[in-house]
């Protein structure tokens, strides 16, 4: 896991929003491979992981609006690169 410190204008959601005077971030890289084997180390069985080509919100800048407006991908072109992952996972039975 790698820490990156950084000071920015705006939010993650919305880079356009006023700046704040103590505006320090602080972000986390977990490897999806690190987030599954945690899960499965825990316990818990894995039933679906689904990788998504979109985001909720303007993650990078080149992303832009899909037709309906909700939310946002790569232009067209572009390779197509997981931004979300969907995961369920199932706790199984206690035994006694």
């Amino acid at each position: 896991m790698h820490c990156c410190r950084g000071c920015c204008a705006g939010t993650y959601t919305d880079g356009d929003a006023a700046h704040f005077e103590h505006n320090t971030e602080y972000n986390w890289t977990h490897p999806v491979s690190s987030v599954i084997s945690a899960l499965l180390a825990a316990g818990l069985r894995l039933k679906l992981f689904t990788e998504h080509d979109f985001s909720l919100y303007q993650r990078f800048p080149q992303l832009r609006r899909d037709t309906e407006g909700t939310m946002f991908r790569f232009p067209e072109g572009h390779p197509r690169l997981p931004l979300m992952y969907s995961i369920r996972l199932t706790k199984p039975p206690q035994t006694d």
